[in-house]
């Protein structure tokens, strides 16, 4: 019984380092295409050498969709290269993680991952919109949802799985707003891009307050852009919804990389505090920003009160 495939760059180079496309695949296509019985896991590499010629992932993963697979993983440093068809004929996926990838439309038989759990994409290109949405609607088991450097997402991204457990979210979002997310424990934002106005911080209060009443969050972690505010001049003077009756009584874990000082960032540190009874840990990391505006923020995020009677408040110094 063959249980894993796993073909990882080491394995394909010569000494120096260059990759013979041509004998990785003989040598892939002989131990599948020979092999009688279920192939649960299967991992590969695909170097940048690769070409549509020499690399028969569609014929693979075919064979693979037969054959019982729970976990696929492809690490393709090939951008040009769309992802197989056959991946969406694969019903028995639990984990399923690509790498450098383009995806146009889903095969008319495609009618979801019932079983899928851990999906995570990076740098994968969404050539059409809803596209992201359309996938995200039909992996409704979803416990791990991973999201790095894509291309082509919907402006407006919803989170609406009640089964996620994990988010990771790392690129340009214009807007992210939670809906059904009773399950998540854990979530990590990593904003590459600034927000153009106030309306993503309104946004960001309204998620918190909506995961502080509908789950059991344990731990956030921002880096990058947490908002900015640069085109309302008086935003000190804004008035921002901060209901205190909302309550993210489990969360134990706050880190936060980034913060230059803006009033909305600190305003919603605060509020983090003021409502996390049980809160252990908030570290932050500071972004540009002088040697003076470091030492003022940092003794104001030490002295902004705390719910949690243990909650220690820690700088680890500035983040590059």
């Amino acid at each position: 019984m063959l249980i894993a495939v796993n073909i990882q760059k080491e394995q394909q180079a010569d000494e120096g380092g260059y990759c013979d496309c041509r004998k990785s695949s003989r040598i892939i296509s002989s131990i599948l295409l020979n092999h009688n019985g279920p192939v649960h896991d299967f991992n590969l590499y695909v170097p940048i050498e690769a070409d549509d010629d020499h690399i028969y992932l569609n014929q693979w993963i075919s064979f693979l969709s037969k054959n019982g697979v729970q976990k696929i993983e492809i690490n393709n440093k090939d951008n040009g290269m769309y992802i197989p068809s056959s991946i969406f004929r694969c019903s028995e996926l639990v984990c399923l993680e690509l790498a450098h990838f383009s995806l146009n439309s889903f095969p008319t038989f495609f009618h979801g991952f019932p079983k899928l759990k851990h999906l995570s994409l990076v740098n994968i290109i969404f050539t059409k919109r809803n596209i992201f949405r359309s996938l995200i609607e039909n992996c409704g088991m979803l416990a791990t949802l991973k999201l790095v450097g894509c291309f082509g997402i919907d402006n407006n991204v919803v989170i609406d799985l009640p089964n996620l457990q994990t988010l990771v979210l790392k690129g340009e979002f214009e807007s992210l707003a939670f809906r059904n997310v009773r399950s998540v424990k854990s979530i990590t934002l990593d904003l590459l891009r600034m927000p153009k106005n106030l309306v993503f911080f309104e946004t960001t209060v309204d998620a918190v307050n909506l995961l502080a009443s509908s789950c059991e969050l344990q731990s956030i972690e921002v880096n990058g852009h947490l908002c900015k505010v640069g085109s309302v001049k008086n935003f000190s003077q804004h008035v921002i919804d901060f209901d205190y009756n909302y309550k993210l009584d489990h969360l134990r874990l706050v880190d936060i990389k980034g913060i230059t000082g803006l009033t909305a960032e600190l305003k919603l540190v605060k509020y983090l505090l003021a409502i996390s009874a049980s809160l252990e840990n908030l570290f932050f990391k500071l972004g540009e920003c002088s040697i003076e505006s470091e030492l003022e923020m940092s003794r104001m995020l030490m002295r902004f009160p705390r719910a949690s009677p243990k909650a220690s408040v820690v700088c680890l110094g500035k983040w590059v």
